[in-house]
């Protein structure tokens, strides 16, 4: 695992290529995008307790902070993430997820990983989840984004990343979420939302090329999730 080390010590610089906290005009992109791809999943109660696994530059902790959400944590394993997020005043923490997971104490209402798991090993995978399932509040909600193994085009994200472990598939994923106690999971695509003009025509077309593999796959037989965007949403549910 020695790479790792290696590219997680300076993974903004290898993999990234940030040396400063993300400009407002990345915000502003990233806040429209995830607001509509994260819709209806957001703790209903602005003092929800909320959790960012790889927290990273600190993009969603700035979503959370511009809608109102006072207490939210991240933690990444990168000094360099880290100390990009602090500089924008986050509350944030180096450490490794699987280690803070089951040593934390405290309860969350929603866990977020954006772009983590699938730099897990299968049995780190299997970890993460059920830890994440044991420190959220019965009620509690999980949010992950990956690769989506099942797009034509996962390729070029997926072997982007020299720490990338495991390609996931939306059917796969929901599987290992319903091992470790979720219920009520759903997925979501991560295509073109409908923010604007030009995004909502990238969508309508994008829509078409989904339902050409749609096509595909039953005309094959093939059992699909219906959903090729080159990563994906799930989320699932703690029962309580």
């Amino acid at each position: 695992m020695k790479y790792r080390n290696i590219w997680n010590e300076k993974y903004t610089e290898y993999q990234n290529k940030e040396t400063s906290p993300p400009g407002l005009e990345e915000i502003q992109r990233y806040r429209q995008v995830y607001s509509y791809y994260l819709r209806q999943w957001f703790p209903e109660k602005k003092d929800a307790p909320v959790l960012e696994v790889a927290c990273g530059s600190g993009l969603f902790l700035n979503l959370l902070r511009e809608n109102g959400y006072s207490q939210a944590f991240g933690l990444d394993s990168s000094p360099q993430q880290i100390a990009l997020a602090q500089q924008q005043g986050f509350n944030v923490e180096q450490a490794n997820a699987l280690e803070f997971l089951k040593n934390e104490s405290k309860h969350f209402q929603t866990i977020v990983a954006l772009d983590f798991i699938e730099h897990l090993y299968k049995d780190e995978a299997l970890d993460f989840l059920h830890s994440s399932f044991n420190r959220l509040e019965p009620g509690g909600r999980i949010i992950l984004q990956t690769p989506n193994g099942e797009s034509p085009w996962v390729g070029s994200v997926f072997h982007g990343d020299l720490t990338h472990e495991v390609c996931y598939t939306p059917h796969l994923l929901e599987k290992l979420l319903r091992q470790a106690g979720f219920e009520s999971i759903k997925f979501r695509p991560c295509g073109p939302p409908p923010i604007d003009f030009i995004s909502t025509s990238r969508k309508f077309i994008w829509d078409g090329m989904t339902m050409v593999c749609r096509l595909l796959n039953i005309i094959e037989g093939a059992v699909s999730s219906g959903i090729y965007t080159r990563v994906f949403m799930i989320s699932g549910i703690k029962p309580g």
